[in-house]
């Protein structure tokens, strides 16, 4: 746009213009948070626009702008205006136009999208409302492969006004992640107001992502130590169970469980783990046994009360008593006939 056109422009409406004076990579960068926001912008009567200042230098000298790129944001004939000149980023582009940060996670959220935040403006962000956030490494294999459920389980929720689906980069700021103690990615948190208020312990199946979101929400995100937020619904047909040292207890204290006892690191569990998604899918129409899983790294005292010397092993839990131990080969075949066993003679 050219002065002219601005100051006819803005008799009706406002302009967030960029005054630059060459093409560069600041320039191009400000240009897509321009096109991030522009849904917003125009829904608040706020059009965008860029001045090329070396064409139109008087322009931009009467406005005292020394460096580029910048931004004015103009409305009443241009007459009336306030520039910003500092580090540009999506939360001072909002802030110029009296707008806040919501807006993005608002928009974001209805349209079923991930909201990636920003080592400049996270802690701000995440202060206000609910985020499940997704943290990561663009060099993780892990985090490649849960990219597209991710960006699916926020389509999946996108009628779930409570939360924003979110991820952070953590190779951009790491001092973000350690704030929240991350260790490994990726590494899934449910914040409220800036606080971690849980971590996602389960498999990374949609499924299971969705399900716990929904749990946290209904719950409102208050997490019972009790274990009564998870036992309401942390068994599902069809789907392993993924058990945590808080929780344990309360959870097989009451009913069957198939359990799967296993270490990140260990190659036989590594091979064991899609028979035993498997398992839980052939059993999902035997309502007496929960197929189960827990992570002996998270607590060793746990596993050692039952016993555990090499992992994986294979345990039939009733009531929170350990009733017999799986010894064949674990094979699809092998395990299912073992349940089918155990559920015919009531696990004795």
């Amino acid at each position: 746009i050219d002065p002219k056109a601005l100051a006819e422009s803005t008799d009706n409406g406002s302009f967030l213009v960029e005054l630059y004076s060459f093409d560069n990579l600041r320039h191009r960068r400000v240009q897509g948070m321009l096109t991030d926001l522009k849904t917003i912008m125009e829904d608040h009567d706020i059009q965008i626009a860029s001045i090329d200042c070396y064409k139109h230098k008087k322009f931009c000298d009467e406005r005292n702008i020394s460096s580029y790129p910048s931004l004015g944001f103009f409305h009443k004939s241009a007459t009336k205006y306030r520039t910003y000149d500092r580090s540009i980023n999506r939360l001072s582009l909002l802030r110029l136009v009296d707008l806040p940060f919501t807006e993005i996670t608002k928009m974001r959220r209805a349209a079923g999208e991930v909201t990636p935040l920003h080592s400049e403006d996270f802690k701000l962000v995440v202060s206000n409302g609910t985020f499940f956030v997704k943290f990561f490494s663009l060099n993780c294999p892990y985090c490649y492969a849960l990219a597209p459920i991710w960006i699916q389980l926020a389509e999946d929720l996108r009628n779930e006004p409570v939360v924003s689906l979110a991820e952070y980069n953590c190779q951009v700021d790491r001092s973000i992640c350690s704030d929240f103690s991350i260790e490994g990615v990726p590494t899934l948190l449910w914040l409220e107001n800036g606080r971690n208020i849980r971590k996602y312990k389960g498999n990374r199946k949609l499924q299971s992502l969705k399900h716990f979101a929904l749990e946290m929400i209904a719950y409102n995100g208050t997490y019972a130590s009790s274990g009564t937020l998870l036992s309401a619904n942390a068994v599902s047909a069809g789907e392993v169970t993924a058990l945590h040292p808080e929780d344990f207890k309360s959870i097989v204290s009451k009913g069957t469980f198939f359990i799967k006892f296993f270490l990140v690191s260990c190659f036989h569990c590594r091979a064991l783990a899609p028979i035993w998604i498997q398992l839980a899918e052939e059993l999902r129409n035997e309502p007496v046994v929960s197929v189960a899983e827990f992570n002996c790294q998270e607590d060793m005292p746990r596993c050692s009360e039952f016993d555990i010397r090499t992992v994986p092993t294979l345990l039939w839990l009733e009531n929170g008593e350990n009733i017999r131990m799986f010894n064949g080969e674990p094979t699809l075949e092998l395990l299912k006939e073992f349940a089918l066993e155990m559920i015919a003679y009531n696990g004795t």
